[in-house]
């Protein structure tokens, strides 16, 4: 999981609300043809500060693979539901991220990608494992399935893969590859490699 540094509300988002005082949570977005291309194109605003990441996962993500999460359920907090600052964009993975997390929330044991210091509290394993460092990062993880096999089998390639790049075509490669931001979008599981090399796992002592 990686922070997320959201922009302000987008004048479109707010300029809808202005015009339409009926529409007072997020549900009433469904009951017109605009309500409805309003929730995609904010979605479609979301995934382009995101960079095309999921919130949680940090897997690529787009417009048809995803939907608009609530950190702060709706259905538990109506009132937050048209909050630009309690939306994110999740994938759409039907036993992860935003979905495994239904309408379950705590303040007690859940991070959110907002929070500043959410970055400090995993680490990764070369299994492709997501460790949590605090019992809340640890219930973080089960709550969105980050350990799920497939997740984890895929990090684990991804960091065979890094390994096999910055020993044959050195860490500049891998770093503009894998980690940096290209075309407006991040490489999947940004968050576990920026990880790995700044703890030194691709350097070449390492490695060889």
């Amino acid at each position: 999981m990686i922070r997320i540094i959201k922009d302000d509300a987008p004048e479109f988002w707010t300029n809808f609300f202005i015009h339409n005082k009926k529409v007072r949570n997020y549900d009433d977005l469904r009951k017109s043809d605009e309500g409805i291309e309003m929730r995609h194109k904010i979605r479609s605003h979301m995934l382009s500060q995101q960079k095309y990441i999921c919130c949680y996962c940090c897997g690529e993500t787009d417009e048809e693979h995803s939907h608009n999460e609530h950190i702060k359920p709706r259905d538990k907090r109506p009132d937050l539901s048209l909050d630009y600052n309690n939306m994110i964009v999740s994938c759409d993975c039907s036993d992860q991220c935003g979905n495994a997390k239904g309408n379950y929330y705590s303040e007690n044991d859940f991070l959110s990608p907002l929070d500043e210091d959410v970055e400090e509290q995993f680490e990764y394993n070369t299994n492709g494992e997501i460790i949590g460092l605090s019992e809340k990062a640890k219930k973080t993880i089960d709550i969105l399935g980050l350990n799920s096999f497939k997740m984890t089998e895929a990090r684990k390639a991804l960091y065979n893969t890094c390994v096999e790049m910055a020993k044959y075509c050195g860490l500049d490669y891998l770093v503009e590859e894998y980690i940096n931001e290209k075309n407006g979008k991040l490489p999947r599981y940004v968050g576990m490699v920026k990880y790995f090399y700044n703890n030194h796992y691709f350097d070449k002592d390492v490695i060889l």
